[in-house]
């Protein structure tokens, strides 16, 4: 399968970049982090939640298209996610070893963070919507997704932890 880079086109007559039928848009990290720090802290809470939904609704799409270009086995797919990560400006994904439950992901260099700046709370909502995603197609199951550890709170890096749902537990959050 060819990589991001390869498979990214910049149309400048459009004005588009696109992979195959999915388009993308260059936004600074500041600039689209900058629109959650501004909100009020009742409607942050809400628009992190549904950035985090939109993510995993749409990069759902975009892992199943890696499926669909040769990535089925779930190595190849973790593999592939974490190639194009730093393709797309969302830092260095390194996946932990799958187990049958659970499945880890340390994240270095989030734009999230460094768009958002220091926080109380992890600001890595759209990493966690993708985790969703990526671990949901992996484990077979729908996922719960937590941030355990987000740079922005502790300077360090991010790690974020999936686990199979059971039953109609609800998800709990992030």
């Amino acid at each position: 399968m060819p990589d991001f880079d390869d498979r990214l086109v910049r149309d400048r007559a459009s004005g588009a970049l696109r992979d195959g039928d999915v388009r993308y848009v260059m936004v600074r990290a500041d600039a689209l982090m900058g629109l959650f720090k501004r909100l009020y802290p009742s409607m942050k809470h809400a628009a992190f939640h549904a950035f985090a939904d939109a993510v995993a609704e749409q990069g759902g799409k975009s892992a199943r298209r890696y499926q669909a270009l040769g990535a089925q086995q779930s190595s190849a797919l973790l593999r592939v996610i974490e190639e194009t990560a730093p393709s797309v400006g969302w830092g260095v994904w390194s996946f932990g070893p799958v187990q049958p439950q659970r499945l880890s992901l340390t994240v270095v260099g989030s734009p999230f963070v460094e768009g958002h700046g220091a926080s109380v709370q992890p600001v890595c909502y759209a990493i966690v919507g993708m985790l969703r995603a990526a671990s949901s197609l992996v484990l077979g199951a729908p996922t719960h997704v937590r941030e355990v550890r987000c740079a922005a709170v502790d300077g360090e890096i991010c790690v974020f932890e999936a686990e199979v749902r059971h039953g109609n537990d609800p998800d709990p959050g992030l």
